[in-house]
């Protein structure tokens, strides 16, 4: 005979982003690692300064630390989007605009408050540049706005 299948409060299984807890949304619920030992916490949004995957795993970097979670992006991307600072820089990174100290126009990437500096590609490259306010060109002059790219005839 097989089990009962679990019946759920809300009728669905809850997700990874709101498991153990009510769903907040100016939180999201991480996994954290003391040692030998797991436990689940809250971590503020206004906390994140960006979020990565690597090998099916969200990693979500603040300024000292960083939390696991098992999830996709296109999941947290669609609980991110009540948050307008939380934008998609790349396949695979989420940046919170609100750590973003300045846009690397050279070397395509941006640059955390931190930091730690996080890739944009072309294709999110004006959605990035909107919501970055100080960008720093490739000759080092710094901006306070997005900047078009200028051809140069030699």
């Amino acid at each position: 005979m097989l089990a009962p299948e679990p019946r759920w409060h809300s009728g669905r299984a809850p997700t990874p982003l709101n498991v153990g807890r009510s769903c907040r949304l100016n939180q999201i619920s991480v996994v954290e690692r003391t040692g030998k030992e797991f436990r689940i916490i809250a971590l503020p949004l206004a906390d994140v300064q960006f979020v990565s995957v690597s090998r099916g795993i969200i990693q979500y970097h603040t300024q000292d630390k960083q939390y696991a979670q098992i999830t996709t992006l296109e999941e947290l991307e669609a609980f991110l989007s009540h948050a307008p600072s939380f934008v998609r820089s790349e396949r695979g990174f989420i940046i919170n605009t609100d750590h973003a100290e300045c846009f690397d126009d050279e070397r395509q990437l941006v640059v955390m408050l931190g930091g730690a500096e996080v890739p944009v590609s072309n294709r999110r490259r004006r959605v990035v540049l909107a919501r970055v306010k100080v960008v720093r060109d490739g000759f080092g002059r710094i901006s306070h706005g997005p900047v078009k790219r200028r051809s140069v005839i030699v």
